[in-house]
């Protein structure tokens, strides 16, 4: 039967403040509990648990004399703040990344949010790093008076006022540092608003890995009204032979945009030559592998014209041809294919996350200033009671011991010579 223990700590954290040196200790209680199958093997783990308080703890009480919260608070403060940009800002970024690609994203547009990503984590860096506990020491001298008062905290050496040395941050030059890491990782997240594509033209063979998404660009002969268009891509291998007459099948996809019957045409927006593009799959197989794929692409354009100030709806066919040389399917052959765009996301990413990371190790650095803590035990209450109800009885660490020796000297005295 599993044994639940608790273990009740009264004592005294003594803190030297780092600002004026003023020793002062604060009342503390703290209890916790543990369950285990042998009640001295709650007893240590509850022991340990303790013992982890009492020194990881960061102080949440100002000095009494000049009102300062010590390092290892503000420490703590900012590496929780940085910690929680971090993730966040990263999960963004990955999601972002993923969804575009997923739902078929204008590479600019999904350039620009990934930058406006970092933009906004650079922004909370220095938001949440210039928080500062300290602002008012006043305000936090009244607050830890009143618990002196109270009888919580109790002054054994006074600080000394007229050497009082100003607190460790909250925000440094290597803060800084930090968020300008943070901001360098806007250069790789726009990678896939400023680079191009791989080159279309006709008659050159592209490199390419099997998997890999190609996009092609066609010539923008067509003017449409508000920007709208769609397109119903069709792609043709036109060398079957050199795969046994089975080509693989290409897919492509291109804009998919709607407009209404009747559409009404925005300022200024009346003849816009629009960026006609689709983008064709090349098909995971391995018997592509070293092998150059002559396509053709047809793309259906429909779109709303404007005609004699009349909105119709209009079509245009257009084509293109290119050769597709497929690399061979290697680990080292895919990372070398892996488009531009890609490789710009995945290092800013990596330089988001690496930028937060020293941010939120300065906040642990900065925890460490502090001064060692010392805790004073008053009292220590332990209980132990069976799991099935759990109701813990009042002791002492050897209690369970004697309570079972009191009960049986009085079955004892109880019975009958």
């Amino acid at each position: 039967m599993a044994t639940v223990y608790a273990l009740r700590v009264r004592c005294l954290k003594r803190h030297t403040c780092t600002g004026c040196g003023c020793v002062y200790r604060v009342r503390r209680e703290i209890t916790v509990e543990e369950k285990a199958r042998s009640e001295e093997t709650a007893a240590k783990a509850a022991t340990k648990r303790i013992h982890r308080q009492l020194t990881t703890e960061p102080n949440d009480v100002a000095c009494p004399d000049c009102g300062q919260f010590q390092p290892d608070l503000v420490g703590y403060h900012q590496a929780n703040a940085h910690g929680l940009v971090t993730l966040v800002s990263v999960a963004a970024a990955l999601a972002l990344a993923i969804g575009a690609n997923l739902f078929g994203l204008s590479n600019g547009r999904t350039g620009t949010l990934l930058a406006g990503v970092a933009v906004l984590a650079a922004a909370a860096h220095i938001v949440l790093g210039n928080r500062n506990p300290n602002a008012h020491p006043a305000d936090n001298r009244v607050r830890s008076r009143k618990m002196e008062d109270d009888g919580d905290l109790d002054v054994t050496r006074g600080g000394d006022r007229e050497q009082i040395r100003p607190p460790v941050g909250p925000f440094t030059r290597l803060h800084i540092l930090g968020v300008c890491g943070v901001l360098l990782a806007i250069g790789g997240l726009l990678v896939p608003a400023v680079a191009r594509e791989r080159p279309a033209e006709a008659n050159e063979a592209i490199r390419a890995a099997p998997g890999e998404t190609l996009e092609l660009e066609f010539p923008d002969t067509v003017e449409v009204v508000n920007g709208l268009w769609r397109g119903t891509p069709k792609v043709t291998v036109t060398n079957p032979q050199d795969f046994g007459n089975q080509p693989p099948e290409i897919v492509a996809i291109s804009n998919d945009a709607t407009w209404p019957a009747t559409v009404k045409i925005d300022a200024g927006r009346d003849r816009i030559r629009p960026r006609l593009w689709a983008k064709i799959a090349i098909p995971n197989e391995d018997r592509l592998a070293g092998k150059t794929l002559e396509l053709k692409v047809d793309l259906e354009v429909a779109y709303p014209g404007l005609d004699n100030k009349i909105v119709r709806d209009r079509r245009t066919n257009l084509w293109k041809e290119l050769n597709v040389r497929v690399s061979n399917e290697t680990l080292f052959g895919r990372i070398w294919q892996m488009p531009a765009r890609w490789v710009g996301v995945f290092f800013g990413t990596l330089t988001l996350a690496f930028a937060g990371l020293f941010l939120t190790a300065l906040g642990h650095g900065m925890a460490q200033l502090a001064e060692p803590v010392k805790a004073e035990v008053e009292e220590i209450a332990a209980a132990r009671a069976a799991a099935r109800d759990e109701r813990p009885v009042p002791s002492d660490p050897h209690a369970a011991a004697r309570l079972e020796r009191r009960a049986a000297e009085a079955e004892e005295e109880s019975s009958p010579a």
